[in-house]
């Protein structure tokens, strides 16, 4: 998958990264869930993030992306470039200092932000060595994100991965929104160790899962056409199956059992039915097998 992470979610990969929660916000459940107080009421409304400056450069010049908050204590990240990205989750924040609790999205945590000026119009936000500058929008802004473009699914889509000691982790997208946020698509970068070729990405929090069909087998990278409705050829003969955790570490696998097949192609989306699909991945020493059950769409990124 070809991500290109936003401005806010560049702060919160790196804090995440080192297992830190950011300039010294505790992080406690009963600190998030309202608008902090009267002098933080300026944050309600949606925020456009015109640009950012700090470590290496970085510009956070993507086409575009969105901080909606809401007077429930609720927030939305949209950032679209190349793809749509969606995390959601929880926030607080005095007159000096923002906490955002993502629970929903691919870098799951606590982070906090410091608010170094803010109009009712526009504000900066920095950690560490980043600032970020944002200006206020009207809320429809974001409605075109929410309601349309990528991924399309049926209404519930499910994840089970299990560990080697039997835990389990499921992970339910129960609605549109949720489901928007798994990012499916189907490309065919060179982007693995040990496999490249045309491949059905999503991403979900305990990392990036990868259905490759590799050019080693195949001879060539594949055109989406190629997945014609009725194809269900998804099995060990035909994939190999990656993972890149959150710290960025591939694991490889294969598929174990169950079926998937394209229910529809019309150019744009590949959408694909999984009944209980179960992949094996590995990273030695540990294994985990996850499976995957419902409706998914996934767009087509090869041009």
């Amino acid at each position: 998958m070809k991500k290109l992470y936003s401005t806010i979610t560049m702060l919160a990969m790196m804090v995440a990264a080192l297992g830190l929660t950011a300039c010294g916000g505790s992080g406690d459940d009963d600190e998030i869930g309202g608008d902090g107080g009267g002098s933080s009421t300026f944050l309600i409304g949606t925020w456009s993030v015109t640009s950012g400056q700090g470590w290496g450069g970085y510009t956070g010049d993507g086409e575009a992306e969105y901080l909606q908050f809401k007077s429930n204590g609720t927030y939305i990240n949209v950032q679209f470039d190349d793809g749509l990205y969606i995390t959601k989750g929880n926030w607080s924040a005095t007159d000096t200092e923002l906490v955002m609790k993502e629970t929903e999205g691919n870098i799951l945590g606590t982070y906090t932000y410091k608010i170094l000026n803010h109009t009712e119009s526009s504000m900066t936000l920095k950690m560490w060595g980043i600032t970020v500058n944002l200006t206020k929008v009207p809320d429809s802004t974001i409605d075109k994100y929410l309601n349309g473009g990528g991924s399309s699914t049926s209404s519930t889509f499910t994840i089970l991965q299990t560990y080697q000691n039997g835990n389990e982790e499921p992970y339910t997208y129960d609605n549109e929104y949720a489901i928007k946020s798994l990012c499916a698509e189907f490309e065919n970068l060179k982007l693995f160790e040990r496999t490249s070729g045309s491949y059905f990405s999503l991403m979900y929090p305990r990392g990036d899962l990868y259905i490759v069909f590799p050019s080693s087998k195949y001879g060539k990278d594949l055109d989406a056409s190629y997945f014609s409705q009725g194809f269900s050829d998804f099995g060990e003969d035909a994939t190999e199956i990656v993972r890149i955790d959150p710290y960025s570490a591939g694991w490889y696998g294969h598929y174990l059992s169950g079926s998937a097949k394209v229910v529809k192609n019309d150019g744009r989306y590949i959408t694909v039915t999984f009944n209980n699909y179960e992949v094996y991945i590995k990273r030695t020493p540990q294994e985990i097998k996850i499976k995957l059950n419902g409706t998914l769409s996934f767009e087509n990124k090869v041009k």
